[in-house]
């Protein structure tokens, strides 16, 4: 948890600098592209207070529920990144994160409680989709670059 209070203040001008190294700058750019469509399509669907209201509950509950769910790549640092990019303040993205932290560590204990017996089969699972996830992410980065 401790990782988003840090993350928070520090994301922007780390992004910022990959963004103008050589090794980093596609990959910077391509991040920055996709999360901004996905951004400017929520951002779309209102132009009025009302739903600038709707908007933003929308942005902040999707990053908690986003760090909720404990599978790989759903944690605080790639949920501080989400939140920053959505246009959450670091105050409004900090008070999504570190619940969401919370609640997924209850998942897991209770995952890890009443299936003590088959934590193993669980941890597999998870490795599994980690892979899966990799493997996915990989094939994306190939056919953009």
């Amino acid at each position: 948890t401790l990782v988003c209070i840090i993350l928070t203040f520090l994301f922007w001008p780390i992004f910022k600098w990959l963004q103008k190294t050589k090794w980093f700058k596609k990959l910077a750019d391509f991040i920055e592209r996709k999360l901004n469509r996905s951004s400017e399509s929520i951002d779309k669907k209102t132009k009025d207070e009302k739903n600038e209201k709707k908007i933003f509950w929308l942005k902040f509950w999707g990053v908690f529920v986003f760090v909720s769910i404990p599978l790989p790549l759903t944690g605080v640092w790639t949920g501080t990144c989400l939140g920053l990019f959505l246009g959450l303040s670091k105050l409004q993205t900090m008070a999504a994160v570190i619940p969401g932290n919370v609640c997924a560590g209850l998942i897991m204990t209770l995952v890890s409680y009443f299936f003590a017996d088959d934590t193993m089969i669980v941890l597999l699972a998870f490795l599994a989709l980690v892979v899966l996830f990799v493997l996915y992410s990989a094939k994306k980065m190939i056919q953009f670059f």
